[in-house]
């Protein structure tokens, strides 16, 4: 008898997941292939090429001329034999773009930044 209700309690759930993955799939099918009318309407002018209005996620040039200046100045640490300072600390270089300029950037976007144009200097 529990062997029973396990069997019933496994097949339901086999069931509940079969119902969810072919909607899944349903919204994923209706995402990439939205444009199927559009081709139907006009396959000779039909294209998937997308015009962006925007060029993406760019920092303004100000957080990023924030950024290198705090960068300049944790170089400039690094390289004073008088300081005990030996490598560069990018979570307090972000914490001082913060606290300084009220800009909030991400840890990678500072460390993206120290290898692109401080350290090549």
């Amino acid at each position: 008898n529990s062997l029973s209700n396990v069997l019933r309690s496994l097949l339901f759930s086999i069931a509940h997941l079969q119902v969810l993955l072919s909607l899944s799939l349903t919204f994923r099918c209706v995402h990439h292939f939205g444009g199927t009318s559009e081709y139907r309407e006009d396959p000779e002018g039909f294209s998937i090429h997308i015009v962006r209005n925007n060029k993406g996620r760019k920092i303004p040039e100000t957080i990023e001329r924030n950024i290198i200046r705090e960068l300049d100045i944790e170089k400039s640490l690094i390289e004073d034999k008088q300081r005990p300072v030996k490598s560069y600390n990018y979570s307090y270089t972000r914490d001082q773009i913060f606290d300084k300029y009220e800009h909030k950037v991400s840890l990678p976007t500072v460390i993206k930044r120290a290898k692109d144009k401080v350290l090549l200097n």
